[in-house]
């Protein structure tokens, strides 16, 4: 294709019930496009590191039931083993992401899981659920370099259990830009 980007569509499984017993199914509605050329990054990133999470963010736009991805942002190596997407990094990657592409939203986030597969964790469920607040098409991709697989989620509001306790929730506070005087 003379010029194009060639593109995987993937329909994203919805999440939905507790964070103790969720259900999935997939999207009716919704599909992702991925173009080969970001999930090839996304993927290498992901197996040159097998000792660690890798984590990022997905930019790109929102076009009717379609998430279509444009590039994607890589976070800090981190040299624990699980990834974490905490406000000040999630606004950092999205200031670099900015600087690529103007014009593209924050679509989504991938991280990596090491060879237990790409089945979203509690922690994964909690940070998604906090993502989707600023729209309910953000979606996670995440990728097992061992196993090779990918997945996408997306999730509905999903309920608190009595067994939670409230220190595991995830909690984003986006730094919020002071407006600038204008002079006169």
């Amino acid at each position: 294709m003379y010029g194009k980007r060639l593109h995987l569509v993937l329909r994203p499984f919805v999440v939905k019930g507790t964070f103790d017993n969720v259900e999935l199914s997939r999207s009716t509605t919704l599909l992702v496009s991925v173009p080969y050329d970001v999930l090839d990054r996304t993927l290498e990133e992901a197996e040159v590191s097998p000792d660690r999470e890798v984590i990022g963010i997905m930019l790109g736009s929102f076009e009717g039931e379609m998430i279509a991805v444009s590039t994607s942002v890589p976070g800090e190596a981190r040299s624990s083993m699980h990834a974490e997407l905490s406000a000040e990094e999630l606004a950092r990657l999205l200031d670099r992401g900015k600087l690529r592409d103007p014009n593209a939203k924050f679509v989504g986030w991938y991280h990596s899981h090491l060879g237990h597969g790409v089945v979203p964790s509690k922690l994964d469920l909690r940070t998604q659920s906090v993502l989707q607040q600023f729209s309910p098409s953000i979606f996670a991709l995440i990728v097992d370099p061992k196993s090779k697989e990918l997945e996408v989620y997306v999730t509905e509001a999903l309920r608190r259990t009595d067994a939670e306790i409230s220190e595991d929730l995830v909690r984003f506070k986006l730094p919020v830009s002071q407006p600038t005087e204008k002079k006169s």
